[in-house]
């Protein structure tokens, strides 16, 4: 993704990189403070194979990446292909590092 920013006109701001979702007692607070209980965090990684570059790019274009996947001048798109097959020599694969959180709302007191 940073790679497709470079290329990017006026890309929109990058995400945060607030530390405060990679701390599972913050989520369970923030879970608590919004009235749900029994809060269950995992974290997983999801792991995303392509079959090239082009797969690659349907699928950052398939979600929130096609915001910056858009700003790319038709003109810069070969500089991008050149700059992920640097990126990935081979069949493209990323990882997703991801907190499931999953609660409850307390029932009535019986």
């Amino acid at each position: 993704m940073k790679e497709i920013g470079r290329l990017a006109v006026d890309p929109p701001r990058p995400p945060s990189q607030d530390a405060t979702f990679q701390n599972e007692d913050w989520l369970r607070e923030a879970v608590a403070a919004a009235g749900f209980a029994g809060t269950v965090v995992t974290r997983s990684t999801v792991r995303s194979d392509f079959r090239d570059r082009d797969h690659f790019l349907a699928w950052v274009g398939s979600h929130a990446g096609h915001q910056v996947l858009r700003r790319v001048p038709e003109q810069r798109r070969p500089e991008l292909l050149d700059a992920l097959a640097t990126i990935f020599p081979g069949r493209p694969s990323i990882s997703t590092r991801i907190h499931l959180v999953v609660a409850g709302k307390p029932g009535p007191a019986t």
